[in-house]
């Protein structure tokens, strides 16, 4: 039997008129992370629900069936990827730039592991979920990585690598550091998994992937 998403309110349904003022981004990122741990099939709305202390209603009523809030909660995870991303100097060494990009990128899996399990959980699958997440996640007009290679190539600093290859290796080799944290200590990988350990980590991942890019 699959586990249900861990109360993140106290039980029973809100006062009459408070269910509406659950903020949208706690319940997508409780969506969020049970569809990464469940898997779409195995993802209930209902189980969800109860895990707020919202009435399944109120789920309907603001994101609709079931695929549309798979949509909204990716769209969330996405966005916040984004908003780091974006952050980014424009300006200053490529490499240093592209340094930050690769650790911003593994941050943000530290901080929203369900992502990079959901695009693990529909890699093997195929599909339109799947095709909504390559498109936006690795498709060419929406890779940061993508720009900033292309500039570094330009500039003769480094080598023409394919860039959703880079993608790949930062967030689904790297990336797996963060994502899951279990299996990583048992490999003594990561010893408390806290900020600091996995900023070095971090780091330690850029460095190799700016040696990988890096023209000879």
């Amino acid at each position: 039997m699959n586990p249900e998403p861990a109360p993140l309110r106290k039980r029973g349904r809100p006062p009459q008129g408070d269910e509406n003022a659950v903020p949208r981004e706690t319940i997508l990122s409780a969506a969020l992370a049970a569809f990464a741990s469940l898997g779409y099939e195995g993802f209930s709305s209902r189980k969800l629900a109860r895990a707020l202390g919202v009435s399944h209603g109120l789920l309907n009523v603001r994101f609709g069936t079931k695929d549309q809030l798979w949509y909204a909660c990716v769209d969330w995870g996405l966005g916040e990827l984004a908003d780091r991303l974006t952050a980014i100097p424009a300006t200053g060494p490529i490499e240093e730039r592209f340094r930050q990009a690769v650790i911003r990128t593994l941050l943000t899996i530290d901080e929203l592991p369900g992502l990079l399990q959901v695009v693990n959980q529909e890699g093997p699958i195929g599909g339109h979920r799947l095709g909504y997440l390559t498109d936006t996640i690795i498709a060419e007009r929406h890779s940061l990585l993508e720009a900033l290679i292309a500039e570094g190539v330009a500039a003769g600093r480094f080598r023409p690598v394919p860039a959703r290859l880079i993608f790949l290796m930062v967030a689904h080799g790297g990336g797996t550091l963060f994502a899951m944290k279990p299996l990583a200590q048992r490999l003594d990988l990561i010893r408390t998994g806290d900020r600091a350990e996995m900023e070095a980590h971090a780091a330690e991942i850029a460095d190799l992937m700016l040696q990988a890019v890096r023209a000879s």
